[in-house]
């Protein structure tokens, strides 16, 4: 089974929410985490991706538990996050998620194995790790953070299996393409209208001509397309629904970078 339907069958009860599964963009995060060495995603905010990062580490160090525990015994994963109080909400829903496993010696040790690290503690920490192999290290809303240059730096001295940067832009100087420019990663763009959460009956306006996206359902879902999307931006098109018309007005002026992954100087899309 793949690892994003092993996760769909659990998510459920994580959550506490029937008929929860994950988006499709959720699922192209996991499967390019798991296909590439480093990857960089620029995100709209609000997509889920810090979540399903969780759930695939969770996985992951299971795995390891379960088919080589030589491995497993020296494997640490790190997640630095732009605040105390991100970590801590990361540690309390792995917690939570621990509990849906059955594995008793696993749940005992797991929290010893995944580290939730705010800015200011993650340099001393990766470097006290040199007995121990960092499996990944996850950057949330690396943007954010000062010290992205020299932690990128040290993930390539300490050889870590797999770096992950998840963030949503700001004005400014670019940590993204900082990061991108040290590391080479696989690079994920996701604004808001590739998001299905957000995109429902989606439309596309040009010159004053408006493009509805059928829908597939009567909540106004539509299919996963975005290869299409693409194209259309290209060709000038702009995406637009209710939902985006009313996120414009109440985080104006900086929607361009947290919904459409576009910063003062475009570099990215």
């Amino acid at each position: 089974m793949k690892e994003t339907e092993l996760i769909n069958s659990v998510l459920p009860k994580i959550l506490g929410k029937e008929d929860v599964k994950l988006y499709p963009h959720q699922e192209k995060f996991i499967n390019t985490i798991n296909a590439n060495k480093c990857t960089c995603v620029v995100k709209a905010r609000c997509v889920g991706y810090t979540v399903s990062y969780l759930i695939h580490s969770l996985f992951r160090l299971y795995e390891l538990y379960k088919t080589d525990k030589q491995s497993y015994e020296k494997s640490v994963f790190a997640m630095v996050f732009c605040n105390a109080m991100a970590a801590k909400y990361a540690e309390n829903f792995m917690k939570n998620a621990l509990r849906y496993f059955e594995e008793g010696g696993f749940v005992a040790e797991a929290l010893s194995h995944l580290n939730f690290l705010s800015p200011g503690r993650a340099d001393n920490w990766m470097i006290s790790q040199r007995e121990r192999r960092i499996e990944e290290l996850y950057l949330d809303e690396y943007e954010f953070l000062e010290n992205v240059d020299f932690l990128a730096q040290l993930s390539i001295s300490f050889e870590i299996s797999k770096v992950i940067g998840v963030t949503t832009l700001k004005n400014g100087t670019s940590n993204a393409q900082k990061f991108i420019n040290k590391l080479s990663p696989s690079v994920i763009i996701t604004p808001w209208y590739e998001c299905s959460k957000f995109n429902k009956n989606l439309e596309w306006e040009r010159l004053g001509v408006i493009i509805k996206e059928p829908t597939i359902n009567k909540d106004g879902d539509i299919a996963y397309n975005p290869e299409k999307w693409r194209l259309m931006i290209s060709d000038w098109w702009t995406p637009t629904n209710e939902w985006y018309r009313k996120m414009c007005k109440l985080i104006e002026p900086t929607f361009n970078q947290e919904l459409n992954c576009k910063n003062d100087k475009r570099i990215f899309i």
